[in-house]
């Protein structure tokens, strides 16, 4: 065994080694130490606040997770060599992991949400509603910390665990395994394998490159398919008592694996993975042994990535056999039963309060229209031979079918947590803004005679600029008429209110751009303003907006280079410039694009330096950053008043703030 002391890598600092004899092994982790990590508090604390943040935002804790009162929090026994800042969200983390998969089985139906970053329960009734939402907050609550505490590890652990959830989401029930090898491909990442040992890298603060992964991918295999053995081996019993009170046609399990392939009764199965455990573990044995012999030739934190696992395997074989979630016999401890008993009984009002929200929920529904796409497919039919819309509605699934970030939808997902809106209502919500953020970009495109809309070609460089209007046009009265359906007066006020105030901010910002006459900022920010529902985050986007315009080449490709000069616009940028030493310079090269209907890419370079030389760059990321803290500082106001610590709404504001 390699002395990780020379590397300045002290294990006993932060785990103590145990006696395995003093365990009942099953025959398994032969040559494996078992070692347990000193701070156990630092992993129970984690743990009970992920459990007690489930019960506010998702509902009763119905499974067992990393305690253990036979041998301790499961993480003590995976990761002894855990940095202790980082071991507390690590167990936080993992716990999740154990509830979610609770939630994830319940459910019939999943998909993944590649733009959250979060796998979403396609169910309609309220409560799992709430559980959708509730998961979603806490994701992103453990996203923004990932993030907080180390960017790039935390990378490694987001991608483990969007590989795990769509490996499952797409996992088909019926799916037949027709051999060994192939199950424990798909095995090592149903069970977690790869998670887990990303949430290990991340709490030793390793980074491992692509090279590096893949240098040890043989050594580690046999670790990994140890690992999800050992899970189906001890899992086996609780799984098939369901499998057998369900009915089901197959079992994810490989015992029950080969009792279908070789035809043996459970003890011969159990036997069978039992070897196959033993083989795997033996040969981690040996290639780990193989490689301390040239260790020279490798980084210290490959080999303390290896240590690692090698102590995993001793600890998951002791707690899986001794764990309440696969030993539902074993008794809680009285300390753990009564915390079950609290969290259970702090939900039963809220859900006999639910069951009349559920009849509430009921009543609305009933009289909610359908959905959108399902009406403006039935207009495009028009069964009675009339003339139909699909002319109007051309220009609008053209735009709605490019690829979106879903900021509008999550944003609204993420404030629905203190409003707490009906499903079917939501939907109908964000459809109508879907259709007038639609109508706005085709006008906006038109007005600024852009030719590109996400890097593709823009509704009127396709339909042309009559249609465009009118399809837009009737867009507004679509969306109106789905208002006017809500039933509810205060909805239309608003909406004409707001449309109104967005086509006024629109007329200065035209006329500003026509008459080459720059607004002072005062009248800039109440042009932004009238364009946008929230103050605060309307202004930050808007002045973010202008400043990436110019800067990212993410805009150059989708939109073009600098394309807010060719439009001739007055942005956040230009307006602070335009007053400065060096505005005649600026006033002349915005003439010429008047003049020119465009600006040179030559013109474009000299406004970029004159902004460079005049400090608007650095002005618009002073005020960004103001803007940051205020709006922070009203997030944390609503909180206060709602008592309710919105994570998903703060994830997404923490990447859209990002400009890098």
């Amino acid at each position: 065994m390699v002395d990780l002391l020379q590397f300045g890598i002290d294990i006993n600092a932060t785990s103590d080694l145990l006696d395995v004899a003093s365990y009942d092994t099953y025959g398994f982790a032969e040559g494996f130490p078992f070692r347990k990590y000193k701070f156990e508090s630092l992993a129970d604390g984690g743990t009970d606040r992920c459990r007690s943040d489930w019960v506010s935002y998702v509902g009763p804790v119905e499974v067992w997770g990393n305690h253990n009162p036979s041998c301790g929090n499961l993480v003590t026994l995976l990761f002894p060599m855990c940095k202790p800042e980082r071991m507390a969200l690590v167990s936080y983390i993992f716990e999740f992991g154990f509830l979610y998969d609770g939630a994830l089985e319940a459910s019939q139906n999943s998909s993944l949400d590649i733009n959250t970053r979060s796998l979403s329960l396609n169910e309609t009734e309220h409560r799992a509603i709430k559980s959708v939402s509730g998961t979603k907050q806490i994701q992103a609550k453990i996203l923004l910390e990932l993030v907080k505490v180390d960017p790039v590890c935390a990378e490694v652990v987001i991608g483990a665990w969007q590989r795990m959830v769509l490996n499952t989401a797409e996992y088909d029930k019926s799916r037949i395994f027709h051999d060994f090898e192939e199950y424990i491909d798909f095995r090592i990442i149903d069970a977690g394998i790869l998670f887990s040992c990303s949430l290990a890298l991340f709490g030793m603060a390793i980074e491992l490159s692509d090279k590096e992964t893949n240098l040890l991918a043989d050594i580690v295999r046999p670790c990994f398919a140890a690992l999800s053995l050992t899970n189906d081996y001890f899992s086996f019993e609780v799984e098939y008592r369901e499998f057998l009170d369900t009915g089901a046609d197959t079992l994810v399990n490989c015992v029950w694996l080969f009792m279908q392939w070789e035809k043996q009764d459970v003890e011969a199965a159990k036997n069978t993975v039992r070897r196959r455990i033993n083989e795997f573990e033996r040969d981690f044995l040996r290639r780990r042994e193989e490689l301390e012999k040239c260790y020279a030739e490798y980084d210290p934190r490959l080999l303390q990535y290896l240590e690692s696992l090698f102590y995993t395997i001793a600890g998951n074989v002791i707690w899986s056999s001794t764990c309440p979630r696969y030993n539902p016999e074993l008794a809680l401890t009285s300390s753990q039963n009564a915390s079950e008993r609290r969290d259970t009984q702090s939900l039963e009002s809220d859900a006999a309060s639910e069951t009349e929200t559920d009849k509430c929920v009921s009543s609305v529904s009933s009289t909610a229209p359908s959905t959108i796409s399902d009406r403006s497919d039935r207009q495009d039919r028009n069964e009675s031979g009339k003339l139909d819309t699909r002319h109007l509605l051309a220009p609008y699934k053209y735009l709605t079918s490019m690829p979106s970030k879903g900021v509008r939808e999550a944003f609204v997902d993420s404030l629905n947590l203190w409003f707490d809106i009906p499903e079917r209502l939501l939907l109908e919500i964000k459809q109508i803004g879907q259709i007038l953020h639609t109508a706005s970009i085709m006008l906006d495109d038109l007005e600024d005679n852009s030719p590109l809309r996400r890097g593709k070609d823009a509704a009127h460089v396709i339909y042309g600029d009559a249609q465009t209007i009118n399809s837009a046009n009737y867009l507004i009265v679509w969306a109106m008429d789905h208002i006017r359906k809500l039933r509810n007066p205060t909805c239309m006020d608003v909406f004409f209110e707001e449309i109104q105030n967005s086509l006024i901010g629109q007329s200065y910002e035209l006329e500003w751009r026509e008459s080459i006459e720059c607004p002072l900022e005062d009248e800039y920010l109440e042009m932004v303003d009238k364009n946008h529902l929230a103050v605060l985050v309307g202004r930050y986007f808007q002045i973010r907006d202008d400043l990436m315009n110019l800067i990212d080449n993410k805009y150059t490709d989708q939109k073009g280079f600098c394309e807010d000069l060719d439009e001739g616009k007055f942005s956040y940028l230009v307006l602070h410039a335009w007053r400065s030493a060096e505005s005649e310079k600026l006033h002349v090269l915005f003439r010429e694009r008047k003049q020119n209907k465009a600006m040179t890419r030559d013109a474009k370079e000299q406004v970029l330096d004159i902004l460079r030389t005049v400090g608007s760059f650095e002005y618009t990321e002073k005020q960004l950053s103001q803007l940051e803290q205020e709006i922070d500082n009203e997030v944390n106001k609503l909180e206060d008043i709602t008592g309710k610590k919105n994570w998903s709404l703060r994830l997404l504001l923490h990447k859209l703030t990002t400009r890098t």
